[in-house]
């Protein structure tokens, strides 16, 4: 986590945006995960779904404007491969169980008729 901020910030900087004297990307992440502990996030429940996340959004957009500027983002670009890897069985495992509920309903109605 403390490294995919710094990564941040550096695109940050090669962007030109200035984030202040003394901002403390690992505290300031370290402080968001602490306050939102008990919470289950947002990725998490689109997995459980089946849905796309927003990772696309957030890693892959710092990845993107990183490789455009010439900044490094091994973790950042490791933590979008690995949740999108996810997405992927996810969606396949909620594709997998609408198709097996479909054949259960399926065959019930054709008992019953």
């Amino acid at each position: 986590m403390a490294e995919a901020a710094r990564e941040v910030v550096a695109v940050a900087g090669a962007l030109g945006v200035q984030l202040g004297d003394g901002f403390d990307p690992v505290a300031a992440a370290e402080t968001v995960a602490h306050k939102t502990r008990g919470n289950r996030s947002s990725m998490l429940q689109d997995m459980d779904r089946g849905a796309r996340t927003e990772i696309d959004a957030i890693c892959g957009a710092v990845v993107r404007a990183g490789t455009r500027l010439g900044v490094a983002m091994p973790v950042n670009a490791r933590l979008w491969s690995e949740v999108r890897a996810r997405e992927e069985v996810a969606r396949s495992d909620t594709d997998g169980q609408h198709r097996n509920r479909r054949k259960r309903e399926t065959a019930s109605a054709e008992v019953s008729a």
